[in-house]
């Protein structure tokens, strides 16, 4: 949870800095990402899934850089 926290703050801060999002539509957007990493945890989705959604619908090559093992290449994912 910590790394959810960390990048929930970032994102916020590069929202609010970048884009002027005031406090409603950070409000919106962290209740999103929350909903988004319970999903994950509770694995009714996962990384590849949202990896191939943004790749189809936006055309971003996008991939996580696993430290050690990738967890999503264990048996049952």
């Amino acid at each position: 949870m910590n790394s959810v926290d960390t990048v929930l703050i970032l994102s916020l801060i590069t929202l609010h800095d970048e884009f002027k999002f005031g406090t409603k539509r950070l409000n919106r957007f962290k209740e999103r990402m929350n909903l988004k990493a319970e999903c994950l945890a509770e694995d009714y989705t996962t990384w590849d899934d949202q990896i191939k959604i943004l790749a189809d619908e936006c055309g971003l090559d996008l991939s996580i850089r696993w430290l050690g093992e990738d967890p999503t290449k264990k048996e049952g994912h």
